[in-house]
């Protein structure tokens, strides 16, 4: 069942393929908007995506475009050095578009 908050474990040295789906919204005049985030995740070269969260509502602050940043952040609380690995990252419209050639 996708929650709005779950973690998965990340193993060294193995992959963790993670698929996005986002319709982006604002909130609208009467609190209809209809945005949502699902989150797919796969690890270690396994067959099938999971479906790790959906998270619905509005996502936009505002008519702007929204970014989508990648990265490892942490706050200063974590000094340690961490090495951050992606690679093959791709947007599309459909999924079929996500495909390699």
């Amino acid at each position: 069942d996708p929650s709005p908050h779950r973690e998965i474990t990340i193993t060294r040295g193995t992959w963790t393929d993670i698929k996005l789906h986002i319709l982006w919204t604002q909130q609208s005049a009467d609190r209809s908007a209809s945005g949502y985030m699902d989150m797919w995740v796969r690890t270690g070269g396994a067959a099938n995506y999971t479906q790790l969260t959906r998270i619905t509502g509005p996502n936009m602050y505002d008519g702007n475009p929204n970014t989508f940043r990648l990265g490892l952040y942490r706050g200063y609380a974590h000094p340690q050095t961490n090495t951050f690995y992606y690679g093959r990252v791709r947007a599309a419209r459909t999924e079929a578009g996500l495909q390699l050639p």
